[in-house]
């Protein structure tokens, strides 16, 4: 694994633990997951901002089912960011996937 993909996955790590363990962060959290996956990407549209919005929803909604699933959570965020570093393509390609 590259240093890079290690400080991310310790980046995403902190903030997945902020959301799961701070009810008053959930909002702030999912907004800085939300600029993580965006920031690369040129010219946001707001359907870009809606699908990224939706996405993030999604994926955080797997702390709600039982047992949590925690590792695909945050494989659900490493791949997202790491397909918005590729492409919008890319990154749009996994929204379908998810869908």
């Amino acid at each position: 694994m590259s240093d890079d993909l290690r400080d991310l996955e310790a980046w995403l790590d902190e903030r997945l633990m902020s959301y799961a363990s701070d009810f008053g962060v959930e909002r702030e959290i999912e907004h800085v997951l939300a600029v993580a996956i965006s920031e690369l990407l040129d010219d946001l549209t707001g359907e870009d901002i809606t699908r990224i919005d939706a996405y993030v929803r999604r994926t955080l909604a797997i702390f709600n089912v039982d047992p949590v699933d925690y590792d695909a959570i945050l494989n659900g965020f490493i791949r997202a960011i790491m397909a918005a570093r590729r492409s919008r393509a890319d990154l749009y390609r996994l929204f379908n996937e998810q869908a």
